[in-house]
């Protein structure tokens, strides 16, 4: 019995080893089973929704997806997680890392932290994968209903594996934020 304990336990661990992610992100195409060994290591737990449409530009069948709560990660606050994996394989195709805003009265300042993760996530990202597709990303002053006036900020990544893109969408009007990262694997 001890000796199936010790195994039992030695599997797990290799498990944990096989998958371990060194980075906040993952930039490798994987299979969806292998997604809550990565999320352990983040302490995630997994949220339940209704039906979401995956609205990205993949024409893959996609089952309904895997969404991941991390709300104790100390370097980008609470965020979750959706892996779009396909029927056909259940290969994740798609992340979406997305931060949730909470309104607050100050709006200008609430920009500013949002702004400040943006800059901190494009740092990590040119890290672990190099100079994006455009080196700067400006904030563009734009109109549309329902926003109204809204702030936009993007930055993309483009390689052999993986397109990758950070947004943040603003409205000084409504207090609105939108900030997300998505990978798209090739």
């Amino acid at each position: 019995m001890k000796k199936y304990k010790i195994v039992s336990y030695l599997i797990l661990l290799l498990s944990f080893k096989l998958y371990a992610q060194k980075s906040f992100f993952n930039y490798e195409p994987i299979k969806i089973d292998k997604i809550m060994a990565i999320e352990q290591q983040f302490d995630s737990k997994e949220i339940f929704k209704k039906k979401i449409l995956f609205s990205g530009k993949s024409k893959v069948d996609f089952e309904q997806p895997k969404i991941y709560e991390r709300s104790k990660n100390t370097d980008f606050g609470t965020t979750e997680v959706e892996y779009f994996y396909a029927k056909k394989d259940s290969l994740v195709k798609e992340i979406i890392y997305s931060w949730k805003a909470k309104y607050r009265s100050n709006k200008e300042n609430f920009f500013n932290s949002y702004n400040d993760q943006f800059n901190k996530i494009k740092e990590l990202i040119t890290k672990e994968n190099g100079f994006p597709k455009s080196i700067d990303s400006q904030i563009v002053k734009m109109k549309n209903e329902p926003l109204g006036e809204f702030y936009k900020k993007s930055i993309e990544w483009d390689n052999d594996k993986f397109a990758m893109q950070i947004i943040l969408v603003y409205s000084k009007e409504t207090g609105y934020v939108d900030f997300n990262t998505n990978i798209h694997f090739k």
